[in-house]
C-alpha cells in the first residue's frame, strides 16, 4: 500500500467489537485480514475497539502517542 512504502503510520482499528460474539468478531477479523494479505505485502497493526466497554481505548492512545514521540 502507498501509505507503506512511503512509511507513514497506519493501523486497522475495527470497532463496535462489543455487537458481535468473541468467535463471530475474531472470524469477521481474520476473514478481513485475509482479503488484505492477498494485496498488502505486510498488514498494519490492528486493534479491537468498543465504547461502550472501553475495550482498546488504552492501546490505541498508546499507540498513536508513540508514533507521535516517533516522529
Amino acid at each position: 500500500n502507498a501509505l507503506g512504502e512511503k512509511c507513514i503510520p497506519l493501523a486497522l482499528v475495527f470497532t463496535k467489537t462489543d455487537k458481535l460474539s468473541k468467535n463471530k468478531t475474531q472470524s469477521s477479523i481474520a476473514k478481513f485480514k485475509r482479503v488484505l494479505k492477498m494485496s498488502w505485502e505486510e498488514l498494519p497493526v490492528n486493534f479491537q475497539s468498543s465504547t461502550v466497554s472501553g475495550v482498546g481505548k488504552e492501546e490505541i492512545i498508546g499507540y498513536v502517542r508513540s508514533i507521535n514521540e516517533s516522529l
